[in-house]
């Protein structure tokens, strides 16, 4: 499509398993990235379906492939609130902590994005609360200055 996206992309995003599973056994690119570097792990995780999310992992999908902004799986779980997708990819191995080019974790896009239930999920996996960005700003910050205090 006009995005770069593959029909992997597709099946990915809409959490059609079935068809996702037929794509990568006829040889689709499970790494295959649209113009913004998304992976389908990425639109997968970021449209929380748990079930695709398995499914690619399972066919070795990884799970630390960065977009253009830096970001992971994870932190497109994290910015829509998908707390079963972030608690499966943590689950293998996701790096919680990790910072997009901006010095943003999972922890601050959860938290500017006032997913409480996500924010709540990172906690309780041992994410840093108290990491900040290069302005000094932590997921507090964030949080109070989007309005989700």
């Amino acid at each position: 499509d006009a995005a770069g996206r593959a029909p992997v992309h597709s099946a990915a995003s809409e959490g059609r398993v079935q068809a996702l599973q037929c794509l990568l056994a006829a040889g689709a690119d499970k790494h295959s990235a649209a113009k913004d570097g998304s992976t389908p792990l990425h639109v997968a995780a970021g449209a929380g379906h748990v079930r695709a999310l398995e499914c690619l992992l399972t066919a070795g999908a990884d799970k630390g492939r960065r977009e253009h902004e830096g970001y992971e799986p994870l932190h497109a779980a994290a910015r829509k609130g998908h707390v079963g997708a972030m608690e499966r990819l943590m689950a293998a191995g996701a790096d919680k902590v990790s910072r997009g080019l901006g010095g943003a974790t999972p922890m601050h896009l959860a938290a500017s994005s006032g997913h409480v239930g996500a924010v709540q999920c990172l906690v309780d996996a041992g994410a840093d609360v108290d990491a900040a960005l290069p302005d000094g700003r932590t997921a507090l910050h964030l949080a109070a200055a989007c309005g989700h205090v």
